[in-house]
């Protein structure tokens, strides 16, 4: 870079970071979305019965289907507490205006302006149903005109509002999907830098032939510049020039994307609302040995059958070392979960209605004098015995594989975590000859489901341990085929109790249809089948936000969120004991 270049970009710095630092008085007010998320996404489903989701905006956001955009921080009013009751009023407001849509009320879209037409009838509605709130609106405009004066501005009252956008989303075309999909280890990024917020993108399809076609110009200029999406792709290189490029990244508008599989040493992360709806995948043939599952479209009610393919490949790729580091770094994790693993696992139970016992059972005594004065024959199970309960027990654990794993939450990589539960308890399961089965699954389309075995239910733990470190992140999220296969997988076993360990971080995707209500749709009808089978199923999530998203397939009780040593112990140990004593 030239003087006089690196000269004006320290100055322009220098102004940019003058102009966006906060006060010290404006930052010990300031309330980030992220602190609350939690809170606001539970009261806007508790207010609209109807799984609504926060999402980060780009300025005072607004709503767009079951989308509300919030302000990524909020700092303008005097305090905290206000700054708070500033974003649940927003709340209030956009699922308001959420509900009467759903009533076809004829609210205009676009930006909502104070005292007019839409706003008074959003307004209207939500004085009539919750009349408190005309308080704390009043508060709220007083302050923020209050905070607006002081900063010699005139007020802007849109930061109460927001926009109200029509789901125009766009169906891609089926035919630009490329289903084969490489299961090899991904390169880890050199460089992760989170971006501004993008309240909604575009998924532009790539032209491979205008991308051939395309030829590299030079202009002479000293300055170097990132331009918006003009229609023309450029090639990807996967080089990683992230962080040169920052400064030019903040200032270009992001609403255009692509989906490609070339490898990539750089993620820039941002939360957005994507406009595209996902098209179903064309049929495609193959040699390869594959079972086939219907998968269930929720708004015929009906299966599609034989749609999904599913690939089941048994693993033997062993990493010792992966192994051993893990049960040196959880070493007290193992501790305790054995301490409390043989606490119940020899407990005695109590065996009632037995020929000989310990106790007399006084229900059973009563029944049997009844029977000699009706003159029937008396049953001389009279006695209750304390007797260890027979395991017989049949574990498979199903590991989610997808790209999502490869990120962190609460400092740990989430494929690891999933890895570590599994090598753990099969630790554990080894000892007290409990069978089990390790599983891993990921996809790219219906036409290609990888379901990868790494320890099958007929091989030792020690011959299996060390195929646990090959599974490795890549594809998408189809939970349906897999769960359906790991139930038939299990139904094969001969044993009294058999459970699916389901380990995840994610919501059910794929790179063809399978988001939203149709994913989930899909996975509560595979829930469904499991129980039909006599099979049970329990989930460990890896990720905070899960919470919010997992009762809604797996009901209250029968999933754990996980983020800790001290978590997992517990959780794990609580969920063994379910399943030995039911």
């Amino acid at each position: 870079m030239e003087l006089d270049q690196l000269i004006f970009k320290k100055i322009i710095n220098l102004f940019r970071r003058k102009s966006s630092v906060l006060t010290e008085e404006e930052e010990q007010r300031t309330v980030y979305l992220d602190d609350i998320r939690g809170m606001l996404t539970i009261l806007a489903r508790v207010l609209t019965g109807k799984p609504l989701e926060i999402v980060t905006a780009e300025r005072e956001g607004g709503l767009k289907g079951k989308y509300i955009f919030l302000p990524q921080k909020f700092f303008f009013l005097k305090n905290k507490e206000l700054n708070i009751k500033y974003y649940q009023y927003r709340v209030f407001y956009l699922t308001t205006a959420y509900n009467l849509l759903q009533e076809n009320d004829d609210l205009s879209y676009g930006n909502v302006k104070y005292g007019e037409r839409s706003d008074r009838i959003i307004s209207e509605k939500l004085i009539e149903e919750y009349p408190l709130i005309e308080l704390i609106k009043d508060e709220l405009i007083t302050e923020l005109g209050n905070y607006f004066d002081s900063k010699n501005l005139p007020v802007d009252n849109s930061w109460l509002l927001g926009n109200i956008k029509k789901d125009d989303s766009k169906e891609i075309d089926a035919k630009s999907m490329d289903d084969s999909f490489d299961e090899k280890a991904l390169p880890t990024p050199d460089t992760v830098i989170k971006a501004k917020p993008v309240e909604e993108i575009e998924s532009v399809q790539v032209d491979k032939k205008k991308q051939e076609d395309w030829v590299l110009t030079h202009n002479f200029e000293k300055v170097e510049t990132i331009e918006e999406y003009s229609g023309l792709p450029r090639d990807f290189d996967g080089s990683d020039s992230l962080e040169d490029d920052m400064e030019a990244l903040s200032e270009v508008n992001m609403r255009n994307t692509i989906r490609v599989d070339e490898e990539t040493h750089s993620i820039y992360q941002a939360e957005f609302v994507s406009n595209a709806l996902i098209a179903d995948s064309k049929e495609s043939g193959t040699t390869e040995t594959h079972y086939l599952y219907d998968e269930f479209n929720y708004k015929t009610r009906s299966y599609r059958k034989d749609y999904c393919k599913v690939f089941h490949r048994i693993i033997r790729e062993p990493d010792l070392e992966y192994y051993r580091n893990t049960i040196s770094k959880n070493g007290i994790v193992l501790r305790n979960i054995r301490k409390q693993f043989a606490n119940f696992y020899n407990k005695l139970i109590e065996i009632k209605r037995v020929e000989n016992g310990d106790t007399l059972n006084i229900d059973a005594l009563t029944d049997l004098i009844s029977d000699i004065y009706s003159g029937h024959t008396p049953d001389e199970k009279v006695y209750n015995s304390k007797r260890k309960k027979q395991k017989d027990i049949s574990i498979l654990f199903l590991l989610d594989q997808s790209l999502s794993s490869d990120g962190y939450s609460a400092g740990n990589k989430i494929i690891d975590v999933e890895k570590q539960i599994a090598i753990l308890m099969g630790e554990v399961l080894n000892e007290y000859e409990i069978e089990f089965q390790v599983d891993g699954f990921s996809s790219k389309t219906r036409n290609n489901c990888n379901y990868n075995t790494v320890k099958p239910f007929d091989k030792s733990w020690n011959e299996s341990k060390g195929n646990i470190a090959s599974l490795v992140p890549g594809g998408y999220t189809r939970m349906g085929p897999a769960l359906r296969h790991a139930n038939y997988l299990l139904k094969q076993r001969d044993t009294r109790s058999r459970w699916i360990v389901f380990l995840t971080d994610g919501k059910p995707n794929d790179y063809d249809k399978y988001e939203g209500k149709y994913g989930i749709a899909d996975v509560k009808q595979a829930l469904r089948e499991i129980d039909q089978n006599d099979n049970h199923i329990h989930a460990f999530a890896i990720e905070q936000n899960a919470k919010y998203y997992l009762p809604m397939m797996f009901g209250t009780r029968n999933y754990d969120v996980l983020s800790n040593a001290k978590e997992m112990t517990i959780a794990i140990t609580n969920f063994m004991e379910r399943i030995v004593y039911g």
